[in-house]
């Protein structure tokens, strides 16, 4: 999925909806209640350095972040957005060193939306001054291991004993399903989401 000029608005506004409550929205520093917005801006106030910006923090997001089963314990992300965020904050400045090169935490949260990181349920309080950070539900990748095809890291020392889990077996086996069975397609999809 790409941003785009087009659809960025209609994105950003089915990404609050599903995430926000009611009264809340998305800014480039963060979760704000409505209240705060004086003038719509296009693009909800986000410039359009955002778009590929976004784009590029979607592709790296992954390689830096380990999403956790919603059906298991969930071990939140101890980092707010905020400081989650200074992790891609050196490839940014490398990838965009002639616009505007720094990530902000909207862009990052954008981002952890629409690659479908759950998010802890924002809560609501009394403070109108300042933008609230997002928790997610992942943590950092230890870019020390080798990160496996089906989305689980291991040492050098340690694949064998990866190859053989019972957790890396049940996700290359759906993998392979959803890749030969189109009529259980939507079903496998779902397992591997649930198993990642």
């Amino acid at each position: 999925m790409e941003l785009t000029e087009e659809n960025f608005n209609q994105k950003l506004d089915e990404m609050v909806a599903k995430y926000l409550p009611e009264g809340k929205t998305l800014r480039m520093n963060g979760i704000q209640y409505t209240k705060m917005e004086k003038n719509k801006k296009d693009l909800r106030d986000f410039p359009l350095s955002s778009i590929a910006k976004i784009n590029f923090i979607m592709k790296q997001i992954p390689k830096h972040y380990q999403k956790h089963s919603p059906l298991g314990k969930k071990y939140w992300n101890t980092q707010s957005s905020y400081a989650s965020k200074h992790y891609l904050s050196d490839m940014i400045r490398k990838e965009f060193a002639d616009v505007d090169n720094y990530c902000s935490n909207g862009e990052f949260i954008f981002a952890m939306w629409l690659l479908d990181y759950e998010m802890k349920p924002c809560e609501d309080d009394n403070d109108y001054h300042w933008a609230k950070n997002a928790i997610f539900n992942c943590s950092h990748r230890d870019l020390t291991k080798i990160t496996c095809e089906c989305g689980f890291q291991y040492t050098k020392s340690c694949r064998r004993q990866h190859d053989n889990s019972k957790r890396h077996n049940l996700i290359m086996t759906a993998m392979h399903l959803k890749d030969t069975d189109t009529e259980f397609g939507d079903y496998v999809e779902e397992a591997i989401k649930r198993l990642s």
